[in-house]
């Protein structure tokens, strides 16, 4: 056996495939593990599948790999409505129309020269 050729690894295999394949899926696990809108406490998975047959002179192997990722559920969005009568009839409302508002109705619409979009790391 020639010095030229070195024996398959996890590194190696598929000219770098699989090692490719597991970053992608570890990166965006990672980024689902800290996304504020997915449950913290599910657990999130990558599974390695490589399938491996022999030709029929036993002197060559086909291989297939696949990488399958598992993500964590969205939270469910939780909020609270107030219910109350209105006249005859039962309504619900997301602010309590008990409560006295802190503003005039205009003054509680954002305009658009009052917002920033921030970005960052």
């Amino acid at each position: 056996m020639s010095e030229e050729y070195s024996r398959a690894t996890l590194e190696n295999l598929g000219g770098g495939a699989l090692a490719e394949k597991f970053q992608d899926a570890f990166e965006e696990v990672i980024k689902d593990l800290f996304d504020p809108n997915k449950d913290p406490g599910k657990t999130r998975e990558i599974n390695i599948k490589i399938k491996l047959y022999a030709n029929d002179e036993k002197d060559r192997a086909f291989m297939g790999i696949d990488v399958k990722k598992k993500l964590g559920p969205e939270k469910p969005f939780e909020n609270v409505l107030y219910i109350s009568a209105r006249g005859e009839e039962a309504a619900a409302f997301e602010f309590n129309p008990k409560q006295s508002a802190l503003f005039e109705p205009d003054e509680t619409k954002p305009s658009a020269k009052n917002i920033r979009i921030m970005e960052g790391n």
